[in-house]
């Protein structure tokens, strides 16, 4: 299913994120105290947008976007085991071992032990994990193409790399 067909079945087509009306303005609190000076707020509100939008864009896929994230990375690295994706996602194994069980018992994705390590599995995609991941790289690719319409290329290459720094943080 393309994504036009998917976001025409939600009734819903793909645009740029709009100003608020005047009506939501009235709504809004007239002053932050300092809040919107906080980074890790717009950080927060925007990755609220986003998961939100891409959830109901990938549903008709019976994906969620940290699903899509592991098939992503694992047909990119055939074998890869769990430690590593959780590692690259910077979260905890037991939270990817949740999100790679599910993708497992859909038969989405296989794990297999490696031969020369039999204490770790890597992780395989199905053909029809295969087929989902393909479909839901569509998806993102209309997502990203929604979220940095109203901004520049140049911008879009700047807040890249401005998060990337940021993911790279380490507590």
């Amino acid at each position: 299913m393309t994504t036009d067909l998917v976001l025409a079945k939600r009734g819903r087509h793909p645009s740029p994120p709009s100003a608020a009306s005047p009506d939501e303005d009235r709504n809004l609190p007239r002053n932050v105290d300092g809040l919107d000076d906080v980074i890790g707020l717009h950080v927060a509100r925007v990755y609220a947008l986003l998961t939100f939008q891409l959830e109901r864009d990938l549903a008709p896929l019976r994906l969620t976007p940290k699903e899509v994230s592991c098939l992503w990375l694992i047909n990119a690295n055939p074998g890869i085991p769990q430690a590593a994706l959780a590692r690259y996602f910077g979260i905890e194994r037991s939270s990817v071992n949740v999100v790679i069980k599910s993708l497992i018992q859909r038969e989405l994705v296989r794990a297999e032990q490696n031969p020369d390590d039999r204490r770790v599995f890597g992780l395989f995609l199905s053909d029809t994990g295969h087929e989902k991941m393909v479909q839901a790289k569509t998806i993102v690719a209309e997502h990203e193409r929604w979220l940095c319409e109203p901004i520049s290329s140049d911008a879009v290459q700047d807040l890249r790399g401005t998060l990337e720094a940021l993911a790279r943080i380490k507590r």
